[in-house]
């Protein structure tokens, strides 16, 4: 009888000391995934740049770009080589809209 008591003394002091570590952890997740987000975006702008300042084309290949600039520290911090193969082709999009639109121009001229 004297076990049980002391047990639900013991359990019913924990109640807060747990609701405060649960709620600790639930912040710290978030701050974990605000900082993960945070570098990623970074990651993003800086091979960003790095497609900026190399003079690759519209017909450029990812391989091609990859076997250049892969020992670059831009290109390594985009650590899924899915998302470099990504955000490659979205550049290389924009590239080729861009070219279409100057194309467009040039024939409206003549």
């Amino acid at each position: 009888m004297i076990f049980k008591v002391i047990f639900l003394v013991a359990n019913h002091a924990c109640v807060p000391h747990l609701q405060v570590f649960e709620q600790f952890v639930k912040v710290r997740m978030k701050e974990e995934h605000k900082e993960k987000q945070r570098k990623l975006l970074q990651a993003k702008d800086q091979y960003r740049k790095l497609l900026e300042e190399s003079k690759i084309t519209s017909r450029s290949t990812f391989k091609d770009f990859s076997v250049k600039y892969g020992r670059d520290q831009r290109f390594k911090q985009v650590l899924k080589k899915k998302d470099q193969e990504h955000f490659f082709n979205q550049f290389i999009n924009g590239l080729k809209k861009r070219d279409k639109e100057n194309r467009m121009r040039l024939r409206k001229m003549r």
